[in-house]
């Protein structure tokens, strides 16, 4: 049996994601996503394709249905409900973009349901359909095992991880991973590896984390921002203040999110949250309560980028910052900063009086997570995708010394991977 990885876009670096797997004539399209790289869609061979698996709902991963679906108006588009509506929001960030084009791109995604098989109609003479495990990572992401089958019985089967993580978030369950059993089986794996170099998201307790981020917003302050990520930090901060009953208030850029998502979470409701615009957020923080914020680099844009200077500038106040905070955005140069120094923010020069935190809460797979998949999943084959070149090396010698046995590539836009071994029955 001939089964192939062909990376479009998103192999050795972190951009736009779209690996075309061509098994024995069947071509299944592996996420559209677009990145730092501009849009290469034009580039990519979408001929023939029979289906497109849309694994969540950030723009590296859905960003490109537009371009795709001009090109093939009548492909198949599968991805489970929550990525469905979170992906109109989605695509309605795209500055470039008409607001119409993405809610029509979303509107042809087919919702699927987790763990139940969906058929594919394809143009080769074997039979192909693909299954959906929840994935971790953010409201609605899930992981997808493609299955071949031959006339004569030979079964071959790919597991795709998209963006996935092993531990619970406040509002996302850990990743189900097909394990296999005696009639189940994983011939090859394609499996993100972001975090595979960060020493600090593979030491961290996440739950020790939460724990301290609930309270840090509970304690004593004259006003608390909480700036995050619109699409996945807001969700996950929200239901776990709400859970721990912290008192907080949610911009109300936010609500399309919120709004989306609580009809996964049996326990979210978007009507008990105090969303509140940039001017009432502010009369909230002054006040000392806490208000979480669009916004996780504090650029000058954003909701928390906004609220940010007053905050900063009075004594006894606290931003608590999450994550990935770059040195060169108005986040990461608050982190730098000391007590009494000035930083930049939203265009104002402001002497630093708060309180500043930060803390990792990660939502993909930390490395020790990476190399348990891999040994969980006893796959034949390892393709290396979504991250730096040097954190795959790293990863992929990182698996070799776990003593994973089989074959593993850092896979490469352009370049083809063959990903055939013993093929299960």
């Amino acid at each position: 049996m001939d089964v192939r990885l062909r990376p479009l876009s998103g192999a050795g670096g972190i951009g736009g994601n779209a690996y075309l797997l061509v098994a024995d004539g069947a071509r299944l399209l592996l996420d559209a996503g677009i990145g730092g790289e501009g849009r290469p869609t034009r580039e990519w061979d979408l001929e023939d394709v029979d289906a497109l698996w849309l694994s969540h709902a950030h723009l590296d991963h859905v960003g490109a249905l537009p371009e795709v679906l001009d090109r093939r108006p009548t492909l198949d588009v599968y991805a489970t409900s929550a990525t469905a509506r979170l992906s109109r929001l989605s695509l309605s960030t795209r500055e470039d973009l008409e607001s119409t084009r993405g809610e029509v791109a979303a509107s042809a995604i087919q919702p699927v349901d987790l763990r139940s098989w969906v058929d594919l109609q394809t143009g080769a003479n074997s039979s192909a359909r693909l299954i959906a495990f929840r994935a971790g990572h953010i409201p609605g992401a899930a992981l997808c095992v493609f299955e071949i089958e031959l006339p004569a019985g030979e079964t071959f089967r790919v597991a795709y991880t998209g963006d996935f993580c092993c531990h619970d978030l406040p509002a996302t369950p850990a990743a189900q991973l097909p394990v296999p059993d005696g009639s189940f089986g994983i011939d090859a794996l394609i499996m993100e590896g972001i975090l595979a170099t960060d020493r600090g998201a593979d030491a961290v307790d996440v739950e020790e984390s939460l724990n301290r981020l609930w309270r840090l917003a509970s304690s004593g302050h004259r006003g608390c921002l909480i700036p995050v990520q619109t699409l996945a930090e807001s969700v996950e901060i929200a239901v776990g203040l709400s859970r721990a009953d912290i008192p907080f208030s949610m911009h109300r850029y936010a609500a399309p999110v919120l709004e989306a998502a609580a009809r996964e979470i049996d326990d979210l409701s978007a009507e008990a949250i105090n969303f509140a615009g940039t001017r009432e957020a502010r009369a909230v923080l002054e006040a000392g309560g806490c208000v979480v914020a669009p916004g996780d680099q504090l650029k000058a844009d954003s909701p928390a980028g906004r609220l940010a200077p007053n905050v900063v500038a009075r004594a006894g106040a606290m931003v608590i910052l999450l994550n990935r905070a770059h040195g060169s955005t108005p986040g990461g140069r608050l982190l730098d900063s000391e007590v009494g120094e000035t930083v930049e923010l939203n265009g104002r020069r402001v002497e630093r009086r708060c309180r500043v935190e930060h803390l990792l809460i990660p939502n993909h797979a930390p490395r020790w997570q990476l190399l348990r998949s891999a040994a969980l999943l006893e796959p034949d084959h390892v393709a290396l995708v979504h991250g730096r070149e040097s954190q795959l090396w790293a990863l992929r010698r990182a698996l070799e010394k776990d003593g994973y046995d089989g074959d593993i590539t850092v896979a490469e836009n352009g370049v083809e991977v063959d990903l055939n071994g013993t093929p299960s029955r």
